[in-house]
């Protein structure tokens, strides 16, 4: 287009230039006659037709070489960062897999999604602070979380994480899975994410928040689970609350005790 306009605008300005010039010789002094005026201006306008195809033709050529150049920088930029956020995130996976002994793991979306187990409770929604107890009850009554002997621990751990997801997320999901080892409470909101800038104060630093709302989340979290399963995004943020089944931790103090 922008070819176009160019080699476009040049042909038309030339177009009135050498018709206005025409009529001013043909009604002017000089003389000349109607038909070598008529000539004169068909050789313009077939002048004007051959230069401003080949102003077409080179401008066209020049922007698009100008604008492939453009979109590789822009890509090379788009992998640069993408590059930069991936070394950042490995980053923080090693750090806050160092500081909290493992209990802490940042993950993709789609590796957390991987990590779960059977679906012992379906996945509900809440969207309003005072269905917190109802769903909090829910919970606690699933046998796998009702066997568990650090019970009451847990639940006030998921219930924390409920509130979070629903002041940063305004509405969140729930649902309960299992695996041969542990109970997993997944939770989900759908706000902007956390900051990756800010993801090591706001999990590791008790109370901090850039909205005053984190509270003891993450800190009850950590000291309550076995593990907490973090992913993510400025799509929203997924957190899984693990702790072992009693029988798990029967089998491994057994196993303890016969070493």
């Amino acid at each position: 287009m922008a070819a176009l306009a160019i080699s476009g605008g040049y042909a038309l300005l030339s177009a009135i230039w050498i018709l206005l010039s025409d009529r001013v010789l043909l009604y002017g002094s000089l003389g000349a006659s109607r038909s070598v005026l008529l000539a004169s201006s068909a050789k313009g306008g077939l002048f004007v037709l051959v230069t401003g195809t080949i102003l077409f033709l080179v401008a066209d050529r020049f922007l698009s070489r100008q604008r492939a150049s453009e979109d590789h920088w822009r890509e090379s930029q788009r992998q640069q960062a993408r590059i930069n956020e991936l070394a950042i995130r490995q980053g923080y996976e090693d750090v806050l897999d160092v500081v909290t002994g493992g209990r802490l793991v940042l993950m993709s979306e789609d590796e957390l999604l991987d990590s779960l187990g059977e679906t012992v409770l379906p996945q509900s929604e809440l969207d309003d602070p005072i269905e917190l107890q109802a769903a909090r009850r829910q919970i606690a009554v699933v046998p796998e979380v009702f066997s568990l002997p650090d019970r009451d621990a847990f639940v006030l751990a998921v219930t924390e994480a409920l509130t979070n997801a629903l002041k940063h997320g305004r509405r969140a999901e729930y649902r309960v899975c299992r695996t041969a080892e542990c109970v997993q409470v997944v939770i989900r909101d759908f706000g902007p994410g956390i900051d990756f800038r800010m993801l090591p104060k706001t999990t590791l630093i008790q109370g901090f928040s850039t909205t005053n709302t984190m509270g003891l989340g993450f800190t009850i979290m950590l000291e309550v689970c076995d593990r907490v399963l973090l992913a993510t995004s400025a799509t929203g943020t997924t957190v899984v609350l693990e702790l072992e089944l009693a029988d798990e931790l029967v089998r491994k103090r057994a196993t303890v005790a016969v070493a």
